[in-house]
């Protein structure tokens, strides 16, 4: 991770308040990055779980709009729903068995055990 040269005070104040108001500032943009990395890892932990998860569990890549960070100066703007994806549904296959085939000949077997082949000896 590299610091830029431009940031660091070339003398530092000798006033304890202009110290004070110095470091607010630092702290201030620690917590301004830290909230940033953390939404930074949010989202990476996201596309991770997009990306390796089941199918099923998958987002629909147009969610990425979640990401967008507000600000305090934004108010939320609702916006209506595009007409234009209406896309219909896929189509499931069936699953599980086939069905038998009506016409095919089937017997009943019936195979008699002895009494001591009932029971399971352990």
């Amino acid at each position: 991770m590299s610091v830029d040269k431009d940031t660091r005070p070339t003398s530092f104040p000798q006033d304890i308040a202009s110290c004070h108001a110095m470091l607010e500032g630092v702290f201030q943009s620690l917590a301004e990055k830290d909230q940033r990395i953390g939404q930074l890892e949010e989202m990476v932990e996201t596309l991770i779980r997009e990306r390796y998860s089941r199918k099923s569990e998958r987002y629909d890549p147009n969610q990425l709009a979640l990401f967008q960070v507000k600000t305090e100066d934004e108010a939320p703007v609702a916006e209506p729903p595009d007409a234009e994806d209406t896309t219909p549904p896929r189509k499931r296959r069936g699953g599980g068995r086939r069905q038998l085939d009506p016409g095919a000949r089937r017997e009943q077997r019936v195979h008699r055990l002895r009494p001591d082949q009932k029971h399971c000896p352990k």
